[in-house]
């Protein structure tokens, strides 16, 4: 073995040894597959919503007092675009109906739940103030 060769299987191993080798491998990003927001009912009502995802239709749910709700769009293979989330709330709680649009931003996610949505794309339904706690909106968490 010449010097040369010595001094590159030397410095490889210190290389190595220092993580930068092929022993030690960078970890792998979790792949984002999700367009997310997610939402929180801090009131003390279940709030009826509904959303859709561009131009398809759109699907009615409701959130029970307490709980949160992820809005994931699921990425076809290879994209990492959602359509637009339309979001509206019933913000009257007297009985009536009065619905409330919000267009929510999404986050990439690389799972459907609360947990791997950014901090700032929650969103929080509570009662509006000075209304007797009979009115609702929609607040990003700060």
């Amino acid at each position: 073995m010449t010097k040369r060769t010595t001094f590159a299987v030397w410095a490889g191993m210190a290389l190595c040894a220092m993580g930068f080798g092929p022993m030690t491998a960078a970890p792998a990003q979790a792949e984002a597959r999700f367009g997310c927001a997610c939402l929180h009912n801090k009131t003390e009502h279940r709030i009826n919503f509904r959303y859709k995802w561009g131009n398809k239709d759109w699907t009615a749910d409701y959130l029970r007092s307490g709980n949160q709700e992820t809005l994931c769009w699921r990425y076809a293979e290879g994209s990492t675009s959602s359509p637009e989330l339309t979001f509206q709330i019933d913000v009257d709680l007297t009985g009536g109906a009065a619905w409330t649009t919000y267009a929510l931003p999404r986050v990439q996610a690389n799972s459907n739940s609360c947990e791997a949505v950014a901090h700032n794309f929650h969103y929080e339904v509570n009662y509006k103030p000075n209304t007797n706690r009979q009115y609702l909106y929609m607040t990003r968490r700060p």
